[in-house]
Parts: C-alpha cells; sequence; structure tokens
C-alpha cells in the first residue's frame, strides 16, 4: 500500500512488474536451473549502462541530492541499495562517507 499511494496508474503498474520481477528471480524462476551459481538476464531499465564510476551514479540515483536531502525526515526511509557481497556494500558506504563534509571511516 505504501509503493502506490498517491502514485500515479504507470508507476504502479511498474512497481507491480518489477515486484514480480524480484519475486520471480528468488524464486528461481529468472534464468536458467542452476548449482548455486547462474547468470541472470536483467531488464535494461534496471541497469547501470556505459558509466565509468557507477557507484556514484547509483547513489545519485536511489538519493539524488543526498547531502541536501539527508536531514528530511523520510529521505533515507524510503530509499535503499541493496548488494549481494559485503565489499560492494563497502565501497558505496565509504564513497557515501566521503560526500559528507566532516565525515571521516575509523578503519
Amino acid at each position: 500500500m505504501r509503493l502506490t499511494l498517491g502514485s500515479e496508474v504507470s508507476d504502479i503498474e511498474q512497481t507491480k512488474i518489477f515486484a514480480q520481477w524480484t519475486l520471480d528471480l528468488g524464486e528461481g524462476k529468472v534464468g536458467c536451473s542452476n548449482d548455486g551459481e547462474a547468470t541472470i538476464d536483467i531488464p535494461d531499465d534496471l541497469l547501470i549502462a556505459d558509466s565509468p564510476d557507477p557507484i556514484p551514479d547509483l547513489i545519485d540515483f536511489v538519493y539524488p541530492s543526498i547531502v541536501d536531502n539527508s536531514k528530511q525526515p523520510n529521505f533515507f526511509r524510503e530509499r535503499a541499495i541493496l548488494a549481494t557481497k559485503n565489499d560492494v556494500l563497502q565501497e558505496i558506504n565509504d564513497h557515501l562517507l566521503s560526500m559528507f563534509p566532516g565525515m571521516k571511516k575509523n578503519s
């Protein structure tokens, strides 16, 4: 319900299509049968293509104007970046921290 409240009909339909694709992916219905590893075709509209540095592009897509909006109460509640590996998440987190003045990573 929260995803569709106040949304346009086309946005609701796109959300439903993405939700179904995500469910199918999790249930192993996308791609071929596998033994724990598989190649999955990701729809073109979900890819960040032709980017020399996709992490900043991903962050900007998910968190537009993050520095300016970071103090908005619901800004982070409505967004998330998911990754399959911790090293990818670490790279995203490092880049996010570098965007905020005065923020420093403790090793």
